[in-house]
């Protein structure tokens, strides 16, 4: 399976995704003749941490025996992928409740090209470290009808007030909303942090990215062109 990996200083290059189609197809044919494999599920589950989502997943998932989907293991992996699924690139971002008063929902992005959403925590050093970038960010992109919307995975009136205090130092004046439900955690099956989501006008996620500013500049650039 080594041959399908690429080391690269860049997490998202082209040619890592290439490989990543190519690992997929050949991991499928290995199932087919070994459907039954836990090796093979264990490589499922392996790419899906290192290289998150990939629509082949579930494809090849769906190759294994009848006995063998019964087992606890593809069961949990099979939830988690089509959990995913659903918030995947080209799909519409569901609608968010974090409480009575405050919501998300696809109305928020019919008055924007693009809606930049950044999923974070107090306890998340990288969150932190990356607000200043995403300040900047903002500053770059918000005369150009580009949208900035931080939600904060906190609960406890303590962490709250952290958070407050940590968005007001670094000058953060967009819209922030607090996870008090969990109910974006849930619905995008957020599993870590800083998570961030580009979104369409129409409500769909042009990008799901896990903690890279760079990677979101270039992709709101791009857009914009």
């Amino acid at each position: 399976m080594e041959q399908f990996y690429i080391k690269s200083k860049s997490p998202d290059q082209r040619d890592s995704l290439i490989n990543m189609d190519k690992k997929q197809k050949f991991l499928g044919e290995y199932i087919r003749k070994n459907p039954n494999s836990y090796a093979a599920l264990w490589e499922i589950v392996n790419d899906y941490t290192l290289k998150d989502y990939h629509p082949a997943y579930l494809k090849n998932l769906n190759l294994f025996s009848v006995k063998f989907k019964q087992n606890k293991l593809y069961k949990g992996v099979e939830t988690r992928l089509k959990a995913e699924q659903s918030t995947s690139i080209g799909q519409k971002i569901p609608d968010i409740y974090f409480d009575k008063q405050n919501k998300l929902t696809s109305e928020n992005f019919k008055k924007y090209k693009l809606t930049f959403i950044d999923y974070w925590s107090t306890t998340c050093a990288p969150c932190i470290k990356s607000m200043p970038e995403i300040v900047k960010l903002y500053n770059e992109y918000k005369d150009q009808n580009v949208n900035f919307i931080t939600v904060t995975d906190e609960q406890n009136p303590n962490r709250i007030e952290t958070a407050k205090n940590i968005l007001k130092k670094n000058n953060a004046t967009w819209v922030n909303f607090f996870d008090t439900n969990k109910d974006f955690q849930k619905k995008v099956n957020a599993t870590s942090y800083p998570l961030h989501f580009i979104i369409d006008e129409n409500g769909k996620i042009i990008a799901r990215i896990s903690n890279n500013i760079d990677e979101v500049r270039t992709i709101i650039k791009e857009y914009l062109q």
